[in-house]
């Protein structure tokens, strides 16, 4: 199981947004976190930075716990059982490798 503290949570979030998500994992969270403010395909397409720049500074803004928690399942759907340590003061989860099924 890895720990992990919230700084270092959010950049890894951060870092999974801006240098591993293809434009339509971009825009399956953007969705997700601003349903009131959608994106088409077609719009990601010819500009997925304001994607990008919008989940960061979300990410960046200040989260709850619980808040990172529910994201982090968002941007890392193989991790299981995410949770936060309250006494610690540190996320926990579980990396899932992908199977040949995957």
């Amino acid at each position: 199981m890895a720990t992990v503290t919230r700084e270092q949570a959010v950049d890894l979030l951060k870092k999974q947004v801006e240098e591993h998500f293809g434009v339509d994992e971009l825009l399956e969270v953007y969705n997700e976190l601003f349903p009131d403010e959608p994106f088409t395909e077609e719009e990601a397409h010819k500009d997925d930075t304001s994607l990008v720049e919008r989940i960061v500074d979300h990410l960046k803004g200040g989260l709850e716990p619980e808040e990172i928690v529910e994201v982090w399942s968002l941007i890392f759907p193989r991790h299981r059982h995410v949770w936060y340590d309250e006494e610690e003061e540190r996320f926990h989860y579980h990396e899932s490798k992908p199977t040949l099924a995957e």
